[in-house]
């Protein structure tokens, strides 16, 4: 079973492959099967979990950045006598 995330904004572009290969000489059961979907449910929830840490991390610096511009253009219109 192969998954393939892609992460294509901000610092963490890229992309990673987590690869996970049944052996047929291993003899596949019922508990190893368990296992190894428990392990990429698992790493599925921390890589989606690092996405929205991410975009929220950006959000979080974009908002004060945002709302100064706004304050900015409000006071200049208002000393130019625009309003």
């Amino acid at each position: 079973m192969n998954f393939l995330f892609f992460f294509n904004n901000g610092p963490s572009a890229g992309f990673i492959h987590l690869e996970m290969v049944a052996s047929a000489a291993a003899g596949l059961n019922l508990r190893y099967t368990s296992i190894n979907s428990t392990f990429s449910c698992a790493v599925m929830t921390f890589f989606c979990f690092l996405r929205a840490l991410s975009a929220l991390l950006v959000a979080l610096s974009m908002g004060p950045a945002v709302l100064f511009m706004v304050y900015d253009t409000v006071l200049n219109t208002r000393n130019t006598g625009e309003l």
